[in-house]
């Protein structure tokens, strides 16, 4: 008997351009690991190969007036200086460019037979869901359709703060309803995530599967570093973007306080902040100019590289936007549980990460709470010195939940087997 065949419509497999992306080709790598055939269709802009994967990137579609209307919508709003794109989201829903890529996807899904695939997966990244808006078109894949939906969407259903609307939010919420309907399975990477987008549409819970982050097989054997790097220091690691919601200030001011009562630490102990911070950057550079134990690196660092540290570190760090509630499921975890080392999670109490850390997890704080911050810091760096330091979580159970054998149980009881 041969192995299932998946198509696999996916924005971009390149794994630097996100953590979406690098979220997605792991469980393209996973679902080749398992023995499943695999066919992916991108739109990476470039051609990528994947080890034991069939892959096209797919071209440009000049035939397509969309193609021209959103060239020109750019050229007429660097003229004017006015957000024509606002306008014509509102009238439409969507811009010409997200137009010209959907019809781009469904050009190419004409060149494959759906008789010849037991299922097709949707993954997109951001806020963009342009694949799913090319199956959605194509009603011949639908009996087949997995539609992974990553975040909530449109922006006006994100939970606090993350609180704005997007031009056309209401065309781009029918759009949404539309998929769920359409789709014969909707896929989320947490529970949490599904039970909030349930919330918002009900049919949801009829079809849902949850399919958590992967990690990838390789990544477990990731040790090289940096060279400014000491791995034989107490090193606490937060690796990702610092956007507006996720502020650090509690967690520079935790580290300065634990430093400040433990003299010991002050040659001993590294707080590295790696990735994009725009909002915060000048606020980041202000609270660490004479405090050179913190390490800030905005341009960040290849995605196999903050692999390494992380892997090399003594705290992994996920911090979360200050809220009553959140429903994600941060890509990171599933690196940070990799490296089975210590996690500090700075966040709501009521979140994907705890739930699956565990209620009782006692290296919590919300985000500007920095006395327990730096109270934490004291205690994990206190066994740190003892060499006592070790993660406080269910490793093995979270190892399993995120590797390629529970995905494959996922896909084959869920999708396949459904009968």
């Amino acid at each position: 008997m041969s192995a299932p065949r998946i198509l696999i419509a996916v924005d971009s497999i390149n794994v630097n351009d996100s953590s979406g992306s690098r979220a997605n080709v792991a469980i393209i790598q996973n679902l080749r690991d398992t023995g499943f055939q695999l066919t992916v269709i991108h739109s990476s802009y470039r051609e990528i190969e994947i080890p034991g994967v069939e892959t096209r990137n797919i071209g440009e579609l000049k035939s397509d007036i969309n193609y021209w209307l959103s060239r020109a919508q750019r050229v007429a709003q660097r003229w004017s200086n006015l957000p024509l794109h606002r306008y014509q989201e509102g009238r439409f829903g969507f811009s010409f460019t997200f137009f010209n890529d959907v019809n781009r996807f469904r050009n190419e899904l004409k060149n494959y037979d759906p008789a010849k695939f037991d299922l097709i997966i949707t993954l997109s990244k951001g806020g963009s869901f342009r694949p799913h808006g090319a199956v959605l078109h194509s009603q011949v894949w639908h009996a087949k359709w997995l539609a992974y939906i990553h975040d909530p969407y449109p922006s006006h259903l994100y939970p606090e703060p993350y609180t704005w609307t997007e031009s056309g939010h209401l065309l781009k919420e029918a759009f949404m309803r539309r998929i769920i309907h359409k789709a014969t399975f909707v896929g989320f990477p947490s529970q949490m995530l599904l039970e909030h987008m349930s919330a918002f549409f009900p049919e949801v819970k009829e079809k849902s599967v949850v399919i958590p982050h992967q990690n990838e097989s390789a990544q477990n054997s990731l040790t090289d570093v940096p060279e400014y790097f000491d791995a034989r220091l107490f090193n606490l690691v937060h690796a990702g973007n610092l956007m507006k919601q996720r502020d650090p200030a509690g967690l520079i001011q935790g580290f300065k306080d634990f430093l400040n009562e433990n003299p010991q630490a002050q040659n001993n102990a590294r707080l590295y902040l790696i990735g994009p911070a725009s909002y915060h950057q000048k606020a980041i550079e202000a609270a660490i100019a004479n405090v050179p134990q913190i390490v800030f690196l905005p341009k960040g660092e290849p995605y196999y590289t903050v692999m390494g540290i992380q892997n090399n570190a003594a705290v992994n760090i996920i911090l979360e936007a200050d809220a009553p509630d959140s429903p994600f499921l941060p890509a990171k975890m599933v690196n940070c549980t990799a490296a089975e080392k210590p996690i500090l999670h700075l966040g709501p109490a009521r979140s994907e990460t705890m739930r699956l850390l565990g209620a009782d997890y006692p290296w919590h704080a919300t985000i500007s709470d920095s006395k327990t911050i730096a109270k934490i810091f004291a205690q994990l760096f206190e066994r740190h010195q003892e060499q006592t330091l070790k993660a406080d979580y269910p490793v093995a159970e979270l190892k399993t939940y995120f590797e390629a054998t529970h995905l494959k149980q996922l896909i084959v009881e869920k999708c396949l087997n459904r009968n």
